[in-house]
């Protein structure tokens, strides 16, 4: 009887060091799925902030051919002679 008890409470042991291990799996299994949805924010992220920054660029781009935009190229001094006249 003494080595079905001793059997007994090796199963028990065995089963319970069974449980945590499927444990720690499942944990590490939540992690991984964590850590790469995080990848894939700060990738999307990273892919927003070039898209906005293109769009910048090509707007100033833009800004540079257009005459509306090209900076004046009168002197100051031409200026006040046309406001006294």
């Amino acid at each position: 009887m003494q080595s079905s008890e001793v059997l007994s409470t090796q199963l028990v042991a065995l089963e319970c060091e069974k449980a945590e291990l499927v444990q720690m799996l499942s944990k590490e299994s939540r992690e991984q799925v964590l850590e790469s949805q995080l990848v894939a924010a700060r990738w999307s992220s990273l892919q927003g902030a070039v898209e906005e920054a293109e769009k910048i660029i090509q707007e100033s781009l833009a800004q540079i051919d257009d005459p509306a935009h090209i900076s004046c190229t009168s002197s100051a001094g031409q200026y006040n002679a046309k406001l006294s006249i």
